[in-house]
């Protein structure tokens, strides 16, 4: 320990190291640079410096050879970004705005004047990334003309936070703007912060952080975060360390330092700093299920964005329509592997439908005529948790235990059939009927004693490994049992958002720094108080008496 402190001591020092580089570090900082420019941060990403977008990079060798380096499969096929803006790399980006209701549920967090702020600098970064958009779509008017009356319709003209989401239908994404680019967290904030604060801002890739290092406090009390050590055995030292690594691998870096089940520490020969049961616990997620359709509709003047509609229900499912665009490589692979995968399935259904059945529907996508492909995918939030442990291997590597949501899945057997038939015939019905045609290609599980549990798979909305109120203290974000280490992604809430997990990474990133840096101050505050009593050499009842309680209030309420 000596020893490791030593050299601690000779690292370069920063002010913060954040550990990854996805949503929640981008927002955390974005809004940190924001309110202490003259800060030195470092940021660490395990993957490389890689800026492909796996489904819109229109060079297929270019596609095959980059998404190889940033694509990393956990168990029950888990997909992950290792490159710089994390999973934003590869995901669809396909959003919903998370809503008051979520960060209550979520973070505990209720409205105040601070979260309100933090509020508006995620609105304010889904604009940024959005930029000008076009109007919707005659698609978006065909695809919702039938929308029963009390279901609230919102358009992407405005980035805005609501009371709730529940019972909406939401047009566009915001994060494909008009011309279809679509942004990671390091393309549209990361990158941009960093040429503008290029002497404070350091980025170091191709680095795993193995550990959080920490030092006894002098005055006694819990250990106190100075820095990080990587798996090269580099050393960086800063007084305060943000881990933003996801609901899958800040827990496991949580454990390899010292902070978790005993138990399973002691299995793994990590020596125990903080046992705290619920690290790497209570990961919650969705199943998603993909229904392939072919319509008759040839539009061709819709804008490069992608025609996406997102319906939210009352009980929390939720159905997202995509319109691939045949003329990129990532989604006319989508499409034509799922039309695929449809009649594969098909091939074992009473419907009797074939392979040539498949390739008939993949004619009409890729003829000349046009012709809309959309995939409609079905969210279920799932009761059940699964769990993050330590693999048995020299780098103690993150393993995922999702096997409890598959056995919920069969368990929920007749509950799923019939609430995914009820989704579906709301969803068809939403559309104009006369101008709108649909031919379903799968899934054949809408059929009399049809299984539907085969048919689902992990749709990677994780939330919940280091959720506040049992591992993160909801006040600052900060880790429970020790200072200086704090929380920044999806693994500090409780539950996973009614949409999607990318925008609340985001603003979950943003309220993180919002409640350091309003703690921060207020700490500051509370020393400037100590030393003009001690200098005054007042008595502490008489201070008690000259500064009331409102004032105290006053003076937080302030910050």
């Amino acid at each position: 320990v000596s020893m490791t402190m030593a050299r601690v001591a000779r690292a370069k020092h920063y002010d913060y190291i954040v550990c990854g580089s996805g949503p929640g570090a981008a927002a955390w900082l974005r809004s940190t640079l924001r309110h202490s420019p003259q800060s030195r941060i470092l940021l660490l990403e395990r993957g490389p410096y890689c800026k492909t977008d796996v489904l819109t990079e229109p060079n297929p060798f270019r596609l095959l050879r980059d998404s190889k380096r940033i694509v990393s499969s956990y168990r029950h096929n888990v997909m992950q970004g290792r490159t710089l803006g994390g999973g934003t790399a590869v995901n669809n980006y396909a959003w919903v705005t998370p809503s008051y209701a979520d960060l209550s549920n979520a973070l505990t967090v209720e409205r105040h004047a601070y979260s309100e702020d933090a509020v508006r600098a995620f609105e304010g970064i889904c604009e940024d990334l959005l930029g000008p958009r076009q109007p919707p779509h005659m698609l978006h008017q065909l695809l919702t003309s039938s929308l029963r009356e009390e279901v609230g319709l919102v358009t992407n003209a405005r980035i805005e936070v609501s009371d709730s989401n529940r019972n909406k239908v939401f047009l566009g994404s915001p994060t494909l703007n008009a011309r279809g680019e679509r942004r990671s967290a390091f393309t549209g904030v990361i990158e941009p912060l960093w040429r503008e604060n290029f002497r404070r801002l350091k980025i170091v890739t191709d680095t795993a952080v193995s550990r959080v290092l920490f030092e006894d406090c002098p005055h006694g009390g819990p250990a106190r975060a100075a820095g990080v050590e990587t798996a090269d055995g580099d050393i960086y030292s800063a007084p305060t360390v943000v881990i933003a690594a996801g609901a899958l691998e800040s827990p496991a870096l949580l454990m390899r330092s010292g902070i978790g089940p005993a138990e399973h520490l002691r299995e793994r020969g990590v020596p125990v700093l903080v046992d705290n049961p619920h690290v790497g616990k209570h990961l919650k997620d969705k199943m998603l299920l993909d229904d392939m359709v072919i319509t008759d509709d040839n539009s061709r003047d819709f804008d490069a964005s992608l025609l996406i509609v997102n319906r939210i229900f009352e009980d929390g499912c939720s159905v997202q329509l995509h319109r691939y665009d045949k003329w990129t490589v990532g989604n006319s692979y989508l499409a034509l592997t799922r039309l695929l995968r449809g009649a594969w399935q098909d091939l074992f259904s009473s419907r009797g439908r074939s392979i040539v059945t498949a390739a008939r529907h993949a004619s009409r996508y890729l003829s000349p005529q046009g012709y809309s492909a959309f995939c409609f995918q079905t969210y279920v939030k799932m009761r059940g948790e699964a769990s993050v442990s330590l693999s048995d291997d020299e780098q103690r590597s993150a393993s995922l235990d999702a096997s409890a949501f598959f056995e919920e899945v069969r368990e929920r057997e007749a509950e799923l059939k019939t609430r995914v038939a009820e989704i579906y015939e709301e969803i068809h019905a939403m559309r104009d009927r006369r101008r709108i045609k649909y031919q379903a290609t799968q899934p054949a599980f809408t059929e009399p004693g049809r299984p539907v549990s085969p048919h689902f798979r992990l749709v990677w909305h994780f939330a919940g490994t280091c959720r506040v109120g049992d591992v993160v203290d909801p006040q600052d974000f900060s880790v429970m049992g020790v200072r200086g280490l704090h929380i920044a992604d999806m693994s500090a809430c409780r539950v996973t958002s009614d949409g999607g997990s990318m925008a609340m990474a985001y603003l979950t990133g943003h309220l993180a720094a919002a409640h350091m840096l309003r703690s921060a101050a207020l700490r500051e505050l509370d020393l400037q108080d100590l030393q003009r009593k001690t200098e005054d050499d007042v008595a502490p009842a008489l201070v008690a008496e000259e500064l009331p309680e409102s004032k105290t209030v006053s003076k937080r309420d302030a910050i």
